[in-house]
């Protein structure tokens, strides 16, 4: 089998996002003063709400809306002036108003929202010429739960997602730094897009604090407003999240003009270019990623940057690695050349015309700015007509626009986005809950395919799926499986839904099913992906990363959740993903030192469901759903029943009965023949096979029905044993195993017993395999057992006070797989703790603003364990080991 590694995500990207885009190179002063009611912001929206329907436009005057022929390009075009009927005149507006995105770093989070605005002006709102007028999304939701860490104690990935790397850390080390992939990755979440008057959530979503503070700066002759200030609270509520006013249905990679050859060195690609104007022609948005001259060139001086002109023409010549990321809303094939800097000006004519997030003087307070950034245009009063000075003399000021050239060399992302309102009260079935800047493409020879399971845990409808691909022309075939409890691969069940779609190019993909699938609470299903390219067969691998102070990417991958199929077999995908990360993480800490760490999170494939009017679940008349027919039982007849439901609500029920697996195994003969509510099972062989349940109101329910020579058991650790402290040596608690007749088996005469996972801290496992007459068949095998191995006693290495700041030092336990340490100080006298986490392999912190006084200190180490659950036993949370002696230290 041949494989080859591609690298999707580079790692200027990570310069890109570890220094953030911020343009704070002026000097400010912060006013801790909440804005005054007049200079709070208000949306268009609020005011005029009528105008965000279709009915604002009178009948007799059909709305004008741009409809590109799909063959003539244009040498120029400016979304924000369509000529709609090739009068000649300008008559349609697809571009919302330049933005400030001051105080913080968040200029990818504007590109991909003014993104997302366009594509909606120009599909959802096309009947609507005002829509650009009060059309606002939210760029605040987006850039805060793209770097906060899910905060669900009853999820099994909670702590996963992107946080701030550092354990004091600010509102900008949440706000600063991201991608437009970025973005794409949090849409696809279920994360927004929303607007910022999104009536449900008051002014939570707007871009400013809690408290409305104000930064002052210099300019016009005085200290002005300039922005909302980074001294204030910019958090968001955990429960505001998930609301969304829009769902993402594409997500298109588009590809760069800006090629290498074989020797490394700029080559342009004209077909790139060209991709980019048809995605605008088409009413899209274009966010693109390029390293900007400076974070706000000093125009005010008159005078040019290094790739930036006075004529605000940019062309970078090189390609240092992506800074900025900016929206391109047109373009002039003969722009010139010599507008650019001298010295170094591009080959040829032609540039785009580019929306920023620095302000613009045609706005007011917030999102003007200094006023002066940009390409140079009349200012307009309330009313639209031009303004002149006391002399009659234009008042030029900058429009927040400029050019960029087709020939720049630091491209790095260039996507465009589709979206849809048609937003049912949806959840996402998804495992891929770490924001990633970017995804390793494995590719295999032999037929490859990924699958996601999950478990529904309510009635829900499957209308649609997604996933992602790498490449351009990649051939996605989907298959949906419902599963039975104790199913042995993805595809071991019954197919309900599958398709083909091939995608010009690389990115997100929502698919909308034919027909929607009805799934019952507590069933599982399977989403199988297989995605090829030419010949080759692809697996995406999404990828977080964590340096010590820098960067913290968090992905969590549970056992059972994402599988793959290689060389003919089905597998766990977490113990190859983990295997991965770890030859990755050798390479990176090359780059970027020993502390740096490399996950691959869950496979990015998702299920949308909507709610069951009430939740179905049904389920037989016997004691378990792994069905077992001994050598001298060879029938048994089952009844449905129903979960949740009184039988005088079931209504009228008609159902049919299916082997869908191992017909050699078993057969099927009706009792019920009027309901079809109970079936008769006959064994015919040993053997493993799948019944399925099909009904007219209420789904499918499925089934495995086993037919062996063995007896089945259960494997058991008592709740005395259930936890352990670690040792260093193997932990082995005593396990009873019991048979099907609750009898005790013995150890070596009945079953052997093996000890998984049992010396490090975490989850260990205890499994069973039978003897003689108790050995199951192939394919079947009995529930495992677990316990938990906590950590030890933790040790304080140092603690003392360093000036005003307390150090403490623990000592190093994360080799005996411990997940981190709990650091509990207070004040002597007072009952109190105070708790400080420290996890990533970090075993030093600062704690700061301590009052004067004596101090108790203490460490814990703790292990977290998944939600794991079975029929006996369940776990999940953080376990703890022996607190460490108290250490007392003075300031």
């Amino acid at each position: 089998m041949k494989k080859r590694i591609t690298i999707i995500a580079s790692l200027l990207l990570l310069a890109f996002v570890l220094a953030g885009c911020n343009n704070n190179s002026q000097s400010s002063t912060s006013s801790q003063n909440s804005t005054s009611e007049n200079s709070t912001p208000t949306s268009s929206s609020e005011t005029s709400t009528s105008t965000a329907t279709s009915s604002s436009t009178k009948e007799e005057e059909p709305v004008k809306n741009f409809v590109w022929d799909g063959t003539t390009i244009p040498e120029n075009f400016d979304l924000r002036s369509v000529d709609c009927d090739g009068d000649g005149t300008p008559d349609r507006c697809y571009v919302t108003s330049v933005k400030l995105q001051n105080p913080y770093g968040t200029c990818w989070g504007f590109a991909a929202i003014e993104d997302a605005e366009i594509s909606l002006l120009g599909s959802v709102y096309s009947n609507d010429p005002t829509a650009y007028t009060w059309l606002d999304l939210s760029e605040k939701q987006l850039a805060y739960f793209s770097h906060m860490p899910i905060d669900d104690p009853d999820s099994s990935h909670n702590g996963e997602g992107m946080g701030p790397a550092r354990e004091n850390y600010t509102m900008s080390d949440i706000y600063d730094g991201g991608s437009p992939f970025l973005a794409t990755s949090v849409f696809a979440m279920g994360i927004g897009p929303t607007k910022e008057n999104n009536e449900t959530v008051g002014d939570v979503f707007k871009y400013y604090g809690n408290e409305k503070y104000v930064t002052e700066r210099y300019f016009d002759d005085g200290f002005h407003n300039f922005s909302y200030s980074s001294d204030d609270d910019w958090t968001i509520p955990e429960e505001y999240r998930y609301v969304k006013d829009y769902n993402l249905v594409e997500g298109r990679l588009l590809p760069l003009p800006n090629e290498k050859n074989a020797q490394g060195e700029y080559v342009y690609n004209e077909d790139a270019t060209i991709a980019v104007k048809k995605e605008l022609l088409n009413k899209k948005g274009v966010n693109i990623s390029f390293f900007a001259d400076s974070s706000r060139p000093d125009q005010s001086e008159q005078k040019s940057g290094k790739d930036i002109s006075y004529n605000w023409a940019h062309y970078t010549y090189e390609n240092p690695g992506a800074n900025h990321a900016v929206t391109i809303v047109g373009w002039d094939d003969d722009y010139d050349a010599s507008n650019f800097v001298e010295g170094h000006q591009p080959p040829h004519n032609g540039a785009w015309l580019v929306k920023n997030s620095w302000g613009s003087g045609e706005n007011e307070w917030p999102n003007k700015g200094s006023g002066n950034w940009g390409i140079p245009v009349q200012k307009k009063d309330e009313n639209g007509n031009p303004v002149v000075d006391e002399a009659g003399n234009p008042v030029m000021v900058g429009s927040g626009y400029f050019w960029l050239s087709y020939y720049d060399q630091s491209f790095s992302t260039i996507e465009s986005f589709d979206f849809t309102d048609e937003i049912a009260p949806e959840v996402i079935d998804q495992y891929d809950y770490c924001p990633i800047l970017g995804q390793y493409a494995e590719e295999q020879a032999t037929e490859t395919k990924m699958a996601n399971v999950f478990k529904a845990t309510y009635s829900e409808y499957l209308t649609a799926i997604s996933c992602q691909t790498s490449a351009q022309n990649a051939t996605i075939h989907y298959d949906v499986y419902l599963l039975p409890t104790n199913f042995s691969n993805p595809e071991d069940g019954l197919k309900v839904a599958s398709g083909d779609n091939t995608y010009e190019y690389g990115g997100f993909h929502r698919v909308e099913l034919e027909e929607s699938v009805l799934i019952q609470k507590y069933q599982y299903y399977s989403i199988v992906i297989t995605i090829k390219q030419g010949d080759k067969y692809i697996m995406n691998m999404p990828i977080a990363q964590y340096i010590k102070n820098k960067m913290n990417q968090k992905a969590i991958m549970n056992d059972n959740e994402s599988f793959y199929y290689v060389d003919g077999k089905w597998a766990d995908y977490k113990p190859y993903a983990d295997a991965k990360a770890e030859v990755f993480t050798q390479g990176y800490r090359q780059i970027f030192g020993n502390d740096a760490v490399i996950t691959l999170d869950n496979f990015p494939i998702k299920g949308y469901t909507w709610k069951e009017f009430a939740d179905i679940h049904m389920n037989l008349n016997a004691a378990t759903n792994a069905l077992y027919l001994e050598e001298n039982q060879d029938e048994v007849t089952l009844a449905i029943t129903f979960d949740n439901f009184a039988p005088y609500e079931i209504g009228e029920f008609n159902a049919t009965w299916k082997v869908i697996k191992g017909e050699d195994v078993v057969g099927l003969e009706l009792v019920d023949k009027v309901g079809a509510s109970q079936i008769k099972v006959k064994a015919k062989a040993v053997g493993t096979a799948i019944v399925a349940i099909e009904t007219d109101l209420y789904g499918t329910a499925l089934f495995k029905i086993t037919v062996g020579t063995g007896i089945p058991f259960t494997v058991l650790v008592l709740p005395d044993d259930n936890e352990k402290v670690y040792t260093g040596a193997e932990v082995k608690p005593t396990a009873y195993v019991l048979s099907q007749e609750v009898t005790v088996l013995k150890e070596n005469v009945n079953y052997t017993i093996e000890y998984k996972n049992n010396i490090n801290c975490g989850l260990a496992t205890v499994s069973a395999t039978g003897i003689g007459k108790y050995t199951c068949p192939e394919g079947v095998k009995p529930y495992d057992a677990y316990f938990v191995i906590k950590p030890g006693k933790a040790e304080i290495e140092s603690c003392a006070f360093d000036g005003n700041d307390l150090k403490v030092k623990v000592k190093d336990l994360y080799s005996t797989g411990i997940s981190g340490y709990k650091i509990s100080y207070r004040l002597n006298g007072t009952t109190e703790w105070t708790i400080v986490e420290l996890n990533n392999n970090t075993t030093e912190c600062t704690i700061s603003n301590l009052a004067n006084g004596e101090y108790e200190v203490i460490a814990t180490a703790f292990v977290n364990i998944p939600k794991t659950i079975t029929e006996l036993q369940q776990f999940a949370g953080s376990y703890y080991g022996e607190a460490s002696v108290t250490v007392i230290v003075k300031k």
